[in-house]
Parts: C-alpha cells; sequence; structure tokens
C-alpha cells in the first residue's frame, strides 16, 4: 500500500511539473485518485471567491453544493439564490460507475448560506473523514437528505489551501456503503491536495504571466504601429527636406554664382574707373555673396552626408601640398587681423603620401582654419600642425583665441549651435562649421578631439586612417600652387544659359582670352574643328543634348581628340567621375577658380605645341 501510495504521489507530481495546463492536471488526479483509493465519486469543489481568473468554463454546469464537515450546516433553509450568490462551485468529477448520479448537473441552494467563516479550521491542511452521514448529521435533516439523494454513505473531505487561504476541497464519497477511511488514505489526499495547490497556484502565476505577456505585446504592437506611422513620416519630411534643398541648391546657388563672379570681375577687371564708394560697395556685394555661399554649402553638405549620399573620392595625395593649399586662402585674412599664421610638420619626402579625399581633407582643415582665426584676436596665434603615424594622418590646429569652458564643450560639435547667447553674440556664424567638421572626419573612419582652456586658446586634433585606393580619380584635381602668366589663346565655351556665359566670357575676355560661345550643343564637334581652341569649356547642364556625349564626340574624332577640355558640374553632378575630360570647377564658379584652370590648360597646351 505504501509503495503504490508512493507512486502515485510521483504521477501527481511528475504530471505537476511536465504541464502548465491545470484542466488536464485537476483532470487526471482526480480520475487516478479516485481509482486508487476505491472511491465511488472523486470531485473538487472550488469557493467562489478564490475562482483563478479566466476558469468560469473548467464545466458547462457548476453545482452551488457545499460539501460540509459534521456540524458545519443549517438546520432549515434561510437564503435564496437571488438573496445571496453560492459558496462554490464543483468544478471535477471522477466516477466509479455509470450507475452513480453525477453531481456535475446538481443544483441545491436551500441547505447552505454563503457565511464560509467556519473554513477557518481547514486551514491547518488536515482532512475530515466521514464513516457514515447518518452517525455525522443526526440533527442536520436537510444535509442528510441531500448527502442521500446523490447517494453519498460515507466520504473524506481535504482542503486545498493556497497562500493561506481555503481554495477548494478535495473530496472522496463512498456510496454503497459507510466506509472506515484508513489513516494512509488521509494522509494520501492531505497529500495530493497539497501538490494540487501547488499545481494550482504555478498556472495562476503563469496565467498572470501571460495575460502580462499578451498586454506587453498589445503595447508593443501598438508602438511598433507608432513607430512605423512616425518613420513613414519622418521619410516623407526628409523627402521634402531633400527636395527643398535640391531647389534651393538650383534657386540659391546660380544667382550667387553671378553676383559673386560679376562683382568680382568689377572689382579685379573693371571696364572703367570706380569710384571709392562704388568699389566698397562691390566689396560688400563679393563678401556677402561668399558668406552666403558658405551658409547654403555648409547646410548642402550636412543634409547629403547624414542623407548618405556621400562618398569618399580617394586617391594618392601629399600631405604637404595639402596643408599648403589649406593655408593659402587664410594668409590673407590673417595678415589684415595681424594674427600670425603658420605651419609644423614632420612629414618626409618618404611619408608624405597619403590615400584618402583630397578635398575633403582640405575641407576639414579649412572649417578648424576659419574657426581659429575667428576666434583669435589680433596679435594672436594660430599653427597648424601635421605628421604621420604609420597609417593615421594627424592635424592639430593650435590657437590663442578665447578658448572653450568645460560646460560648453558638449555643444561644441553640435548642429546650428552657437556657444555665445543670441543677445551677446559678437562672433558671426551658423554654427555649422564644426558640425560639419566632425561629419567629414567620421566619414573618413576618423575621430576629432579638443583640448581648450577659456582665455588661454583651443587645440583641434584630427586622426584620419588612411583609406583603401581602388581606382585612380577619374579627373585630375588642379593644385593651386605658384600661377603662371597668362598665355592668350582661343577658348570656346559651350553653355546655354546667357547669364553664365555672359560671366565667363567677361571673366576670360578680361584675363585677355578669345571666347567663342556656341550655345547649340549638337555642332561642337564641327565649331572645335574648325577653330581649334586651346580649351574647350563644356557644362553638364546643357538643356538640349548631354554633356556627356559631347565629351565623348570630341574624344572621338579625330580632329578634336586631344582638346584640353575644363566640364562645369552642379555639385550633384561633380559627385560622379566625369570621363574624358581635363579638369572639373564644381558651381558656382569662382573667378579665381576659373581663370587659374584655364591658365593652365592653355600652357600644357602651348608647351605640347612649341614641342
Amino acid at each position: 500500500m505504501a509503495q503504490s501510495q508512493e507512486l502515485l504521489l510521483n504521477q501527481v507530481i511528475t504530471k505537476i511539473r511536465q504541464s502548465l495546463d491545470l484542466r488536464d492536471i485537476l483532470a487526471t488526479t482526480v480520475a487516478e485518485v479516485r481509482r486508487f483509493l476505491g472511491a465511488d465519486r472523486l470531485l473538487i469543489y472550488q469557493f467562489s471567491d478564490q475562482r483563478p481568473a479566466r476558469q468560469p468554463d473548467l464545466t458547462e454546469q457548476s453545482t452551488p453544493v457545499m460539501p460540509l464537515a459534521p456540524g458545519d450546516h443549517q438546520s432549515a433553509p434561510s437564503v435564496t439564490p437571488a438573496a445571496q450568490p453560492p459558496p462554490g462551485y464543483i468544478t471535477y468529477e471522477a466516477l466509479g460507475s455509470e450507475t452513480l448520479t453525477s453531481v456535475l448537473s446538481f443544483t441545491e441552494t436551500t441547505c447552505f448560506g454563503g457565511d464560509v467563516a467556519h473554513l477557518t479550521k481547514y486551514l491547518d491542511g488536515l482532512p475530515v473523514a466521514i464513516p457514515d452521514v447518518t452517525m455525522a448529521y443526526p440533527d442536520a435533516p436537510c444535509l442528510l437528505a441531500l448527502l442521500q439523494r446523490v447517494q453519498v454513505k460515507a466520504q473524506i473531505i481535504a482542503p486545498i489551501v493556497i497562500h493561506g487561504e481555503v481554495w477548494g476541497l478535495l473530496i472522496a464519497h463512498q456510496c454503497d456503503r459507510p466506509r472506515q477511511w484508513k489513516n494512509q488514505e488521509l494522509l494520501l489526499l492531505r497529500h495530493i491536495a497539497e501538490h494540487l495547490g501547488v499545481a494550482i497556484q504555478q498556472a495562476q502565476l503563469y496565467e498572470q504571466l501571460r495575460e502580462q505577456a499578451q498586454s506587453l505585446e498589445t503595447c508593443v504592437v501598438g508602438r511598433t504601429h507608432e513607430l512605423q506611422d512616425a518613420l513613414a513620416s519622418a521619410q516623407t519630411a526628409n523627402q521634402a527636406k531633400s527636395e527643398f534643398l535640391a531647389t534651393m541648391s538650383h534657386e540659391l546657388r546660380t544667382p550667387l554664382t553671378c553676383i559673386i563672379g560679376m562683382s568680382a570681375t568689377l572689382l579685379r577687371w573693371s571696364f572703367g574707373d570706380l569710384s571709392a564708394r562704388q568699389r566698397e560697395y562691390l566689396n560688400t556685394i563679393h563678401t556677402s555673396g561668399e558668406q552666403l555661399l558658405t551658409v547654403i554649402n555648409d547646410i548642402l553638405e550636412v543634409a547629403k552626408i547624414e542623407a548618405g549620399r556621400v562618398a569618399l573620392d580617394v586617391s594618392e595625395i601629399t600631405l604637404s601640398t595639402l596643408v599648403r593649399q589649406s593655408l593659402e586662402p587664410f594668409r590673407a585674412l590673417a595678415r589684415d587681423r595681424q594674427i600670425e599664421l603658420t605651419s609644423d610638420t614632420t612629414l618626409l619626402a618618404g611619408n608624405d603620401t597619403f590615400s584618402g579625399d583630397g578635398r575633403r581633407i582640405k575641407q576639414i582643415l579649412s572649417n578648424l582654419l576659419s574657426n581659429a582665426l575667428k576666434f583669435t584676436a589680433p596679435g594672436g596665434r594660430v599653427t597648424l600642425r601635421s605628421r604621420r603615424e604609420n597609417q593615421v594622418a594627424i592635424f592639430q590646429l593650435e590657437d590663442t583665441g578665447i578658448g572653450i569652458s568645460d560646460a560648453q564643450k558638449p555643444l561644441l560639435f553640435t548642429k546650428f549651435q552657437q556657444l555665445e547667447p543670441s543677445r551677446q553674440r559678437r562672433y558671426q556664424g551658423t554654427g555649422l562649421g564644426l558640425a560639419l567638421t566632425k561629419q567629414l572626419v567620421e566619414l573618413h573612419g576618423g575621430s576629432i578631439s579638443v583640448n581648450s582652456r577659456e582665455g588661454v586658446g583651443s587645440v583641434f586634433t584630427v586622426r584620419l586612417p588612411a583609406q583603401r585606393l581602388t581606382t585612380a580619380a577619374a579627373a585630375q584635381t588642379l593644385e593651386p600652387t605658384t600661377l603662371p602668366e597668362p598665355v592668350v589663346g582661343r577658348i570656346v565655351l559651350v553653355e546655354d544659359q546667357e547669364d553664365m556665359a555672359g560671366l565667363i566670357c567677361d571673366l576670360l575676355t578680361a584675363a585677355e582670352y578669345q571666347v567663342i560661345w556656341v550655345i547649340e550643343g549638337s555642332r561642337v564637334v564641327e565649331q572645335v574643328a574648325l577653330l581649334q581652341p586651346a580649351v574647350v569649356i563644356i557644362s553638364m547642364g546643357l538643356t538640349g543634348v548631354d554633356g556627356y556625349h559631347v565629351i565623348q564626340a570630341l574624344r572621338d574624332s579625330l580632329v578634336t581628340g586631344s582638346v584640353k577640355m575644363l566640364a562645369l558640374a552642379s555639385e550633384k553632378e561633380a559627385d560622379r567621375p566625369v570621363q574624358g575630360v581635363d579638369a572639373v570647377l564644381p558651381y558656382p564658379l569662382q573667378p579665381e577658380q576659373l581663370v587659374d584652370a584655364i591658365n593652365r590648360l592653355t600652357t600644357v597646351a602651348e608647351v605640347k605645341v612649341t614641342r
């Protein structure tokens, strides 16, 4: 008996451990325990106020019957279902014979009230044995009649206790005769009730977790939809921003080209005498145009980098030349402001060559130089140092400017962030220069840091790793070193925009070049073959003809194949290599750059002819 009892307990425990399905656990346990006890009926009674969530459908019908121990009864009906709900329900039942009456469909509300205070005696978990119901309930005719109606002669009642409260009762019925229950049977039913309490508690916890998981899943789904909507809105806004920037690039930069170019032409090659006031106005127009162009270029550059539309144009560059080119445009400004601008390098001939995007690196250094000169007072010093450590180029820019406080350093590389209060600003700027610089550095896979002390100065350190060199640059970058003297030559200009063509013609004519303007792009090969110019300038934005096709046609011709060609491309077109040309200049044109480029190309052409 003891061995069989232990085996049954092990089966129940294993079932509880293997399953979280409370229905399966209770139904299996009720059937196995009834079979082991040899009882006619075994049932589980669950109290109403202890019913776990989502368990109202354990049976199709529930029976409001309170199977009580001796003395737990009322002598006469005192409540009705309308006045008070039934105290509990029979939820599981196992019968030993088909002739027995099932109590799952049995209804009784007259013998019991809703007061369950008497259940406190079950909190110790001890079962109550009733060998003969007629002997146990002589003073409770209503209860006795109820038990006889369902054929109960003897019973055991074992409480199922969870968290210090009676969840329900495990009840065994003997229906054919009175029965003297053994202590081992009472002990078995007690152990079974204890393990059922564990299973029910486990199922309740699982149900709570499942409901929490469902609630969390609902929140996640809702949040995901919100994020998807936000992403769609952001993508729409980003597309609108890109379209706006494209429009701004064309609508603002094109007239700025004319403003800067024509004012520079008048200042450098005036066609008549200018008064001091006129020259002052022209200087203001020219300077303001360049400042506005710088702002627009920075905004567009930041937008392109953030949109992932910027790729490095990697080529072999000379670091010392790059440093010299970066310093040259700022020497006049430094001289005018009485600032000492110097460079210091440890680069030797053997480690001067570096693979990277020369234009972007020059842009990084130019932004840092501009920033340093802006915040350095007259009599100060700005020093650009350069060195190389293995495959890393290191640039340090030191100034004796106003310095940066510790509180302002986190804002230093933030877009549109000025470190001065707007009402107390002494230094002009949009706050984009350093933010763009950081993005360009990170585009190279490098890093930028700053060491600064307020009132003493700042040191910006840029570390750029060498880039993998895949293909040679398609177009040669013109280096503005010492400029040769202008050479008189014939230039053919292919441009269908009248304002732009007029500007270029005036610039080159003032520089003593003979310029022939060709509007019709389809006849360029014939015109070039006839005129035999030193250089052909081709706008890549021709409306009627593809500029790339014009270049290819000139190269394919035996007569024009060796002519020098300069392409004028918008920023968008300049991002892709222009095959077949000798140089590329981006819009908006800088007058000095255009003249310098033509000087170089005509010089090369002149040397070739003389040889």
